[in-house]
């Protein structure tokens, strides 16, 4: 996955904190999602279009983990994410 790639919340989604988590629910489907502390940090950070490598940046300032584990976790993320219809992913120009 390349790290230019922008990822923000898909429009079909509706979420809310629920202690330190986040629950999101799809609204086309129906599916009730939840995120840790982590992919909370992250869903926050996607509320307007970010860069892969921006999202890495701040999550490495944030928690203590290496460059590599969070690139990975992240692209996983993001790519589950993305096949759940939660977030909008566009290709760099």
């Amino acid at each position: 996955m390349n790290l230019k790639l922008k990822v923000k919340q898909s429009s079909e989604q509706v979420h809310c904190d629920i202690q330190g988590e986040k629950a999101i629910l799809h609204t086309e489907t129906g599916i009730y999602y939840t995120l840790n502390e982590v992919g909370s940090f992250i869903w926050d950070l996607i509320q307007e279009e970010k860069t892969l490598e921006d999202l890495i940046d701040k999550i490495t300032s944030e928690f203590d983990v290496e460059k590599e584990t969070a690139a990975q976790d992240l692209k996983e993320l993001i790519a589950d994410l993305e096949k759940e219809g939660l977030v909008a992913c566009v290709s760099p120009n």
